[in-house]
């Protein structure tokens, strides 16, 4: 330690750990072991779904949270991933992730070979890369706990060791490995909020499931997305609930470009020339969105449309622009 001159955090930390006689603040690693498997199982489907590659997350140690093991963990500059329950359950995830590691998944996410830098547009691409997440984890932990779970939508922005997230005093901080099939294994932390913490590690003292009557974590948070801060009451129950909603649905032969003149002139038997040759798919857009290619067929004298691809995440990354 330092004779003189202002105390780092990791001297505060140490001392901290010094009048606790070394107890742990709370964060129970073995209660807690399960379900990080099991999230980090959900995070190998995603990511090797959006790489198309072969993927693995595993967790290496899970330990209290503190900014000291932070910094530690990141060793250099890096990004936060705020991932929120908007019902079903209490706190929020945070990812925390090296600029090099995000330039990696984001840059094989769009195509490339994850070799160049990370650029601010591939924030759009980490954001979906944390949607998907979070909406396969939602799914595994709603079946865990015999609730509906749904997520607020995923925000990225750089992470500043002066300001985390959220309240590090009881959160649990869990250090994992990434593998990409072709790239060298890389580090991320994983944090998870006090009041997730406990509840997923089986510690909450009878609070409900039910994430509508738990009070909102990110709600005194001042500067962050208001999305995240929406009040938990106000959610809608059930995703089944969105299941009826009608969208507009447009099949796309083709498009071209008409002079005013030409478009005047039109009549019956003109003939308007496309941007897109015979037997070419045709492009299936949902609210004017390409979602999907296929062929045009005929169904009982109706003409219709067999899919025969669906966009690739790249393609949805681009279109969030």
């Amino acid at each position: 330690m330092a004779e003189d001159g202002p105390l780092s955090q990791a001297d505060i930390d140490a001392l901290t750990a010094g009048l606790l006689g070394g107890v742990s603040t709370g964060v129970d690693a073995a209660a807690l072991r399960p379900q990080a498997d099991a999230i980090m199982e959900q995070g190998s489907s995603v990511v090797g779904t959006l790489l198309n590659r072969r993927a693995g997350m595993t967790v290496s140690d899970i330990v209290d949270a503190s900014a000291s093991a932070i910094v530690d963990g990141l060793a250099g500059e890096g990004l936060q991933v705020r991932l929120a329950f908007e019902h079903g359950l209490p706190g929020e995830m945070c990812l925390l992730v090296k600029k090099e590691t995000a330039a990696l998944l984001c840059g094989i996410m769009m195509g490339g070979d994850g070799t160049e830098p990370f650029k601010d547009e591939d924030l759009d691409a980490l954001n979906e890369f944390g949607n998907q997440l979070m909406g396969s984890v939602c799914t595994m932990l709603g079946s865990h706990f015999g609730t509906s779970v749904s997520p607020s939508q995923a925000q990225t922005s750089a992470y500043n060791p002066d300001h985390p997230p959220f309240e590090l005093d009881g959160a649990a901080l869990v250090l994992a490995d990434l593998a990409i099939e072709g790239s060298a294994d890389s580090r991320f932390l994983m944090l998870l909020s006090s009041a997730l913490a406990n509840k997923l590690g089986g510690s909450d003292s009878g609070s409900s499931s039910g994430g509508g009557s738990e009070p909102n974590p990110l709600a005194n948070l001042g500067g962050f997305d208001s999305s995240l801060a929406r009040n938990l009451e106000d959610s809608p129950p059930n995703i089944q609930m969105l299941l009826d909603i009608n969208l507009n649905v447009t099949i796309e032969l083709g498009r071209t470009r008409l002079s005013i003149r030409k478009i005047l002139e039109l009549g019956p038997g003109s003939i308007i020339e496309l941007d897109r040759l015979a037997g070419e798919p045709v492009d299936l857009l949902v609210n004017d969105k390409v979602v999907a290619k296929g062929e045009v067929v005929v169904v009982d004298e109706y003409f219709g449309i067999r899919i025969i691809s669906l966009v690739s995440p790249e393609e949805r990354i681009k279109q969030l622009k």
